[in-house]
């Protein structure tokens, strides 16, 4: 209820219909004041109070010129050593690129070197032969993992001279 009674408000304050306060022949006046009031003789002193200002040396002026000097020239100061910050700050951010990647580098060695000393081991625990009639020789063997990483076995080969005596 609170807010149609808002929008009801705000509805009505926004009426389409402009129209002007007096009709449009009659012109807007100021109301005259005492006609006996002379503003000649304001004009007269305030144009003599202007001239006599611009007239008068500023006894100030040296040391606002002296102040104004040293601004220029700390501004100029100032300048310079954002310039050499600058260089300063781009010298920085190529260190800490070239640093990245230097340390990119030597994670990639620790990570193969880390490779490297955990590798499978892989040994030859036990192995056995047999012959049977003459012709057939069968090898058993056993390999174990003894490294510190999972292997697994691909292949296999084994090569088997005889020696007859």
């Amino acid at each position: 209820m609170v807010s149609l009674s808002f929008v009801g408000y705000a509805w009505s304050q926004n009426t389409n219909n402009h129209k002007p306060v007096a009709p449009k022949n009659q012109q807007a006046e100021q109301p005259k004041g005492n006609p006996s009031f002379d503003t000649s003789s304001l004009e007269k002193t305030i144009r003599e109070a202007v001239k006599e200002a611009t007239e008068k040396p500023d006894p100030h002026a040296d040391e606002k010129a002296k102040a104004d000097r040293q601004l220029v020239e700390y501004t100029g100061e100032l300048a310079a050593f954002t310039k050499w910050l600058v260089a300063a700050t781009i010298l920085l951010a190529a260190i800490a690129i070239w640093q990245g990647v230097q340390l990119m580098r030597t994670v990639d060695l620790g990570r193969e070197e880390f490779i490297a000393a955990h590798r499978p081991r892989i040994i030859l625990r036990d192995s056995t032969t047999e012959q049977f009639m003459g012709e057939l020789i069968v090898v058993e063997y056993i390999l174990s993992n003894v490294g510190d990483a999972p292997a697994t076995i691909v292949s296999s080969a084994i090569r088997v001279n005889v020696f007859q005596g």
